[in-house]
């Protein structure tokens, strides 16, 4: 099950198409970067102004990973049954890979949304305009290619993990959290990131921040 979800009900005007909108964090990082709740709902408030649509509801799911079923996505379920239930001509995400990095979940949310007489609409567009052929097709490489980035994840952790072990450095606890290291910011790069620096042993604090870096994004 997700651990947070939210709702917001809202009014909307007559002449607008009713639609329900979906956001989906993973981590604190998410939510702090440009995946972050604020922005997806920009980026589909930004898409239904320019359509007229109307946001009858919006779910945000907070910490779930996009790799899970979709009956443990309490929020993505909730938002659904709401399409169903208030008539509504969509479900609107920000980006494809907000709504699940699983090809399964995403037919079955078409099809589901389908046979209540709505669609899965993206803000970022991905062939979700239309089902012709070529749009259809954008989103299934699209869905491919999230899916790949997850199996990719999933491998980066694994190797960190082994990597630790067989070296018997410290890995932390399941979610990367360093015991016992202390973390320094310095200052930035030329990005505008903001450096963690260890003190103390070199090896034993960066494999510690190795596995934390890939359990956080185990959970995307």
């Amino acid at each position: 099950m997700e651990s947070d979800f939210l709702r917001q009900a809202n009014d909307i005007d007559s002449n607008q198409i009713p639609v329900v909108a979906y956001y989906r964090v993973s981590t604190g990082q998410q939510n702090e970067s440009g995946l972050g709740l604020e922005a997806q709902a920009s980026a589909v408030e930004r898409l239904c102004a320019s359509r007229s649509y109307g946001i009858v509801a919006a779910y945000a799911g907070r910490g779930v990973s996009g790799s899970k079923p979709l009956n443990e996505r309490a929020a993505l379920m909730a938002a659904i049954a709401d399409v169903k239930q208030s008539g509504a001509k969509a479900l609107v995400v920000s980006r494809l890979d907000r709504l699940s990095r699983e090809p399964l979940v995403f037919i079955t949310v078409e099809r589901i949304l389908a046979r209540h007489g709505a669609r899965l609409i993206s803000a970022s567009g991905e062939g979700t305009e239309n089902d012709s052929p070529g749009a259809v097709l954008m989103r299934r490489i699209l869905q491919a290619v999230a899916e790949q980035e997850s199996a990719l994840i999933s491998l980066r952790t694994t190797a960190a993990t082994l990597h630790i072990h067989h070296d018997g450095l410290p890995s932390g606890d399941s979610q990367g959290n360093c015991s016992g290291l202390q973390l320094r910011s310095p200052g930035e790069d030329a990005n505008g990131t903001r450096l963690r620096i260890p003190y103390g042993d070199t090896d034993e604090a960066s494999s510690c921040l190795q596995l934390r870096n890939a359990a956080e994004d185990s959970n995307r």
